[in-house]
């Protein structure tokens, strides 16, 4: 996956989230022990989690507990195959490059969130090395958590096409620029047969 410089983001309007409004877990908290009463996540922890019961995110939590958690946390998705470490890095941070960027997923076992302060978290890996997994996302079926020492958030698949990165921004199948829309939740993609070509996977926050 090439990272794309996504300069179309810069422009997006009044609607985005300023850098100091976006929430990301320090590296050094993802350190802290996570203690555990009676077998179930603890309670405070549960800073990110909607509806979802202690038991199920008990299961997550034991899958991922033992695993590398990147300075956002870790992917998982039981549904297709997904655990993988994630790595926030500011787009918009003057001195940040592309090239930086692109180091993180070359990275084994790491996923980058591409943060332009948007509403949108931008996420991307390579497809070979297992992000293709995206590929069998199933809308309304697919479940995929965001899970930290400091919370888990259960995503649900909202949709999937094929998209292109053109070296400025991501385009929907149907041309539309997916970071000047600003759809929200996770956007997720990787290369189809070449960089230029994508697949994506659009999630949302589970209310249920």
């Amino acid at each position: 996956m090439c990272i794309a410089a996504l300069i179309a983001a810069a422009a997006i309007g009044s609607d985005t989230v300023s850098a100091a409004e976006v929430s990301v877990p320090e590296a050094e908290d993802m350190e802290q022990e996570v203690v555990f009463t009676d077998g179930e996540y603890p309670e405070e922890a549960l800073i990110f989690v909607s509806d979802q019961t202690a038991g199920e995110i008990s299961q997550v939590w034991d899958s991922v507990s033992d695993l590398p958690f990147g300075n956002a946390g870790r992917l998982y998705s039981e549904d297709i195959g997904i655990s993988v470490k994630l790595e926030h890095y500011d787009m918009m941070c003057e001195g940040n490059t592309n090239a930086e960027a692109q180091s993180i997923v070359n990275r084994p076992d790491s996923a980058i969130w591409m943060d332009y302060h948007i509403r949108t978290m931008v996420i991307g890996d390579h497809y070979n090395q297992g992000f293709e997994a995206i590929k069998q996302s199933v809308p309304g079926e697919t479940v995929l958590y965001l899970a930290s020492p400091d919370g888990i958030q259960r995503y649900i698949c909202r949709k999937v096409q094929k998209g292109h990165n053109n070296g400025e921004t991501i385009l929907a199948e149907d041309g539309t620029d997916l970071l000047l829309s600003d759809p929200g939740g996770l956007l997720l993609y990787t290369c189809d047969g070449c960089w230029q070509n994508i697949f994506i996977a659009q999630y949302e926050i589970d209310a249920e």
